[in-house]
């Protein structure tokens, strides 16, 4: 199985993607392609680079919604977690609501978007409660696993505040796979939005709500190692 990815700096695709860690018998093809752009330092010509790589770490899809778009102002207030087997069938799911933390910042157009109530957050768990069960389950600080999502690094800013509030040591390691970048990669950088993306490829309308995203972005990875699984080199 193999996941086709275009990208205009292999420099970065590289730092970003690579993980000697990952526990998942796939070969990424990943295929960079330079473009003509010195302004954003680029390499001119048409350049096509092709790296294979083994993986031996599990995969976990994570989504967030949040009261606004600010890791630091603003609160987490439902995560869902997805973890996939080495064929990329998910094999254990979690999500819950999350109390905000006091003093964060509430927009409205945010909760607008994911549909949660501030009355339905009066009865959410603490962070710490959150955290505690999240660990217990994917056991994040024994098992090396490799977070996934859509424009993770938005999520894994507001997970990052989830563990110092509730005073535990960050367990992930620093390489994400980022679905969104897969995405853009192979429309040749056009711009898709995760709505767009669904859309799309799964025929579906976003969920806007943390395990129904990741549930979709399995489907999404899935999808793109399948189709591109006996793309020639």
């Amino acid at each position: 199985m193999e996941i086709l990815l275009r990208a205009v700096s292999p420099k970065n695709l590289l730092s970003t993607l690579f993980n000697k860690h990952l526990k998942l018998p796939v070969m990424l093809k990943l295929f960079a392609r330079d473009f003509a752009n010195s302004s954003h330092g680029f390499i001119s010509g048409r350049r096509l680079l092709i790296i294979k790589m083994k993986t031996t770490s599990d995969i976990l899809i994570i989504d967030v919604e949040t009261t606004g778009v600010d890791h630091l102002k603003h609160a987490c207030i439902e995560i869902g977690a997805l973890l996939l087997d080495r064929d990329l069938n998910p094999i254990q799911e979690f999500s819950t609501y999350i109390a905000p933390w006091p003093g964060a910042e509430i927009q409205p157009e945010a909760m607008a978007v994911n549909g949660i109530s501030l009355e339905e957050l009066e009865r959410a768990p603490s962070i710490a409660e959150v955290v505690e069960r999240f660990d217990c389950i994917f056991q994040p600080g024994a098992r090396r696993l490799f977070i996934s999502g859509w424009n993770v690094w938005f999520d894994v800013g507001f997970l990052k505040v989830l563990y110092s509030k509730a005073e535990r040591p960050w367990p992930f390691r620093s390489r994400m796979l980022d679905m969104q970048s897969i995405v853009t990669f192979h429309s040749q950088i056009a711009p898709q939005s995760q709505a767009e993306t669904v859309k799309r490829f799964l025929c579906e309308e976003q969920s806007h709500r943390a395990l129904g995203d990741v549930q979709q972005v399995a489907k999404l990875l899935k999808l793109f190692a399948n189709k591109f699984d006996s793309t020639p080199l």
